[in-house]
């Protein structure tokens, strides 16, 4: 049986390989972006975890909490920044999503082109095989038609030729001559079905 073959195969196989290049540089931007948020996250626990501390102690010099002010401003500030690559990163995100949209669409084109000429081509095939299989058919029904012909039928067979016995009737002379074995067995049986006559 012939096998599919899609014209069009080397085509679908670089719209897959973009479709793989255009999804790992999504993945990229995103794990970028989980990144900064992670910072930003640790940034701000850090922020309130010094704050508390910074709350219970009750000797605290200036020197200090000019250190703790500018400390805590530094986070607050790196989060600032941290929140403006996210920006520009979202903007990043947006565009791979539209390129890995596009691609696949491309791809999935491709791929229902592929599908519709597979189903065309498992028709031709059927269409195929059952134009055989009725051939066949009547070769087989027309063979049996011409052997149904070729052998007579029960009326049509002819009848065998019956042989006519004829009767022998013995020429009436004055000799008498010997008796036939049919005309003993005619007479014994003549015998039997007139019993009174001899």
């Amino acid at each position: 049986m012939k096998k599919f073959k899609f014209n069009l195969e080397s085509v679908l196989k670089l719209k897959k390989m973009a479709v793989d290049r255009e999804t790992r540089n999504l993945s990229l931007v995103v794990g970028e972006i989980n990144r900064l948020n992670n910072e930003v996250k640790e940034n701000n626990r850090t922020i309130n975890k010094e704050t508390e501390i910074y709350r219970h102690q009750v000797n605290t010099d200036m020197n200090f909490l000019r250190i703790f002010e500018g400390y805590i401003k530094t986070l607050i500030l790196q989060n600032e920044k941290l929140q403006d690559q996210i920006k520009r990163k979202d903007l990043d995100l947006s565009e791979a999503i539209s390129r890995v949209v596009e691609v696949r669409k491309n791809e999935k084109i491709y791929e229902i082109i592929k599908e519709k000429r597979l189903l065309e081509f498992k028709q031709r095939i059927y269409r195929a095989e059952r134009s055989e299989e009725d051939e066949n058919n009547m070769k087989d029904f027309l063979t049996d038609r011409r052997e149904l012909r070729s052998v007579p039928t029960t009326e049509e067979e002819p009848k065998p030729k019956l042989k006519k016995h004829k009767k022998v009737i013995p020429e009436k002379s004055g000799k008498q001559e010997a008796k036939s074995e049919y005309e003993k067995l005619l007479e014994y049986y003549n015998q039997f079905k007139n019993p009174t006559r001899k």
